[in-house]
């Protein structure tokens, strides 16, 4: 009986030796993703919270939550800063490379500026209510720039920078088919280039808004989709959208394409982007403040391949691709601003690719 016991003990040692092994094979730790260079690594200084980038290319803006200003030239690798009225939150530049929009808040009042980027000096000043602006963006055509505010009311303001006027086209309690915390803030946002249509995420789901008429076109609200961070591809096809972890939908049938759950030691998602083309997405992903952070990769034909490799040492909160290219910016909580060609990554057995940390799955 003895000997019978012994044996039972050993077998289950090994069975539970060897799921942990295959547990660990399935969700390598982060820190082993492969390798990789930024093309450009600049000390800025100071913290990055939002980054916009020139047309051209040239140009990066950084901001994070105070009066600093950082104008970074990206073809000399320098940095310089210029102290400003508000606490920014949020940062764009015009299409045409004229203009930039930051938000933030100035006392308790959310507040949206109008600078002119050539003279870097504020042309105008506009008073948006309670809050703070944490999210601006301009359309493609650069006559309109969208503000929206968190902690306070949870509003989308437009500027028509031609007439210079403002119009409220969205309160977060018109939203009322997805529920709301009682700050009602605004998580995340993004228009949908060419259309009508702004896309807003909420602590427990993502409204899609028509600004024409002024109603909800659909919404997706589920169980850990709190959408921290969301993204349009170019051609309309696919909302990216974050909570527990990274879930892809078609854009127009409101199917998941493509979902990749983090585990404890994946960390979360604190930035994620479509390319131009629409041919890539790249998420940033980190297990905490003071943790460093890693980029995972994909091909979104059909998601079958992913890469990762280490960014920063420190959490990433902006990520944008630059104009044209298959090129990111980040900017992180460590002092620097690097620029990643994701076009030099080696995607080991193309089509398939390397799996990084915790492979998602393809629906």
């Amino acid at each position: 009986m003895r000997r019978a016991l012994i044996i039972i003990a050993v077998l289950t040692f090994a069975t539970a030796l060897t799921l942990a092994i295959a547990t660990i094979a399935d969700n390598p730790d982060p820190s082993a993703a492969s390798k990789f260079d930024p093309q450009l690594r600049i000390d800025t200084g100071g913290i990055t919270a939002r980054l916009a980038v020139s047309p051209n290319r040239a140009l990066a803006v950084s901001v994070h939550a105070g009066s600093v200003v950082r104008f970074i030239d990206l073809n000399a690798a320098t940095c310089s800063v210029i102290t400003g009225d508000i606490r920014a939150g949020g940062v764009a530049i015009s299409p045409d490379g004229s203009v930039l929009a930051m938000g933030g808040k100035s006392g308790s009042h959310a507040v949206l500026e109008q600078w002119d980027l050539r003279t870097r000096t504020v042309r105008r000043r506009f008073d948006l209510g309670d809050g703070s602006v944490s999210f601006v963006a301009f359309d493609p055509s650069g006559r309109y720039v969208y503000a929206a505010t968190h902690g306070g009311d949870g509003t989308v303001d437009r500027l028509d920078l031609t007439a210079g006027t403002l119009k409220r086209i969205f309160d977060v309690r018109s939203a009322v088919r997805v529920p709301t915390r009682p700050e009602n803030d605004i998580d995340s946002f993004a228009i949908v280039p060419g259309e009508d249509d702004v896309v807003i995420g909420l602590a427990t789901g993502v409204v899609v808004w028509n600004q024409r008429t002024s109603t909800e076109e659909f919404s997706i609200g589920r169980e850990g989709l709190a959408s921290r961070c969301i993204a349009v591809s170019p051609d309309k096809s696919q909302l990216a959208t974050v909570g527990e972890g990274i879930i892809v939908y078609d854009f127009r049938t409101r199917k998941v394409v493509h979902e990749r759950r983090l585990d404890n030691r994946g960390g979360s998602v604190s930035a994620i982007a479509f390319s131009p083309d629409g041919k890539l997405l790249v998420a940033s992903v980190t297990s905490g403040k003071g943790f460093p952070s890693y980029a995972i990769v994909w091909r979104t034909i059909d998601y079958s391949a992913e890469v990762t490799f280490p960014l920063h040492a420190n959490v990433v909160r902006a990520m944008v691709f630059l104009p044209g290219t298959h090129k990111i910016i980040t900017g992180s909580e460590d002092p620097t601003v690097c620029v990643w060609d994701l076009d030099k990554l080696s995607w080991a057995g193309s089509p398939g690719g390397t799996k990084g940390a915790n492979q998602g799955t393809k629906r």
